[in-house]
């Protein structure tokens, strides 16, 4: 794919009673998503070790029930290991709502950082090369980017993309959580 930089404008999204009365019980929580959607190659997912070492560095000697990060699963998906809350979402609205009470969004480019701007909840956004925050990034969200130009939009596993993703540490997500919370 080929990009042109583009300034995305949040949507609204109005939450009905039942939505808002799923996601009350997680408010003031850390919604994190490490999956990204299967679209036939793996350029926009941060390596799958590195989420849970974010979780541990923020989460020191917790338990779920006092741990800080939620986590919405699709019906028979797949949550963390880690101290990690997981809720069953019926839809992507569920997931929105619950995303509307949280304090942070931590997690990849893709649909789920489109709601947290929608729904005005700070964000870290993790792009690595595939697009740049420039396409598709929000000026409100601590966007890490360390890919070349626009992005490269390469639509199957990509050496470049995979390095970009690599030079994304823990350490600047937790940086950056840190300073939203």
């Amino acid at each position: 794919w080929t990009w042109r930089a583009y300034t995305p404008t949040p949507a609204e999204i109005i939450f009905t009673p039942e939505e808002k009365a799923f996601a009350e019980p997680y408010r003031g929580m850390v919604m994190i998503e490490p999956n990204v959607k299967n679209i036939g190659h793996t350029n926009k997912a941060w390596m799958a070790d590195r989420w849970g070492k974010v979780v541990d560095r923020m989460n020191p000697g917790m338990v779920l029930d006092d741990g800080l990060f939620v986590q919405c699963i699709p019906p028979g998906g797949r949550g963390l290991d880690e101290v990690v809350r997981h809720v069953t979402t019926p839809t992507f609205r569920h997931a929105a709502a619950i995303l509307s009470v949280c304090r942070a969004y931590v997690g990849t480019e893709g649909g789920l950082h489109h709601a947290a701007a929608a729904v005005r909840t700070p964000a870290v956004v993790i792009f690595g090369g595939f697009i740049s925050p420039e396409v598709t990034g929000y000026p409100s969200h601590r966007n890490l980017f360390t890919g070349t130009g626009l992005g490269c939009g390469t639509r199957m596993n990509c050496a470049h993309c995979r390095k970009a993703m690599e030079n994304i540490t823990v350490d600047q997500v937790v940086t950056e959580l840190e300073k939203l919370l």
